[in-house]
């Protein structure tokens, strides 16, 4: 995952992107009808909100990069 923008105002705003190898993954991490991308992004946004003490927007994406774990470029690109 990567962070693509963090707004501060009334309300912390962070816009995220999970990046993922395969379409066949995206099915998978989305779930039926986006219920289980919905609950990673609640559960996440919880544990930020613990953290931060600040009410917390998350905006989460998923992306689709082929075979990013064995592109050096890629792993830069995502702080590995």
């Amino acid at each position: 995952m990567v962070i693509d923008e963090i707004q501060e105002k009334n309300i912390k705003t962070i816009f995220a992107t999970l990046f993922l190898e395969r379409p066949s993954q995206r099915i998978i991490v989305l779930g039926p009808g986006g219920e289980r991308l919905k609950k990673i992004g609640t559960k996440a946004r919880r544990e930020i909100e613990l953290v931060t003490g600040k009410q917390v927007f998350l905006n989460l994406h998923i992306s689709i990069e082929k075979e990013w774990q064995r592109n050096p470029r890629s792993l830069e690109k995502f702080g590995f």
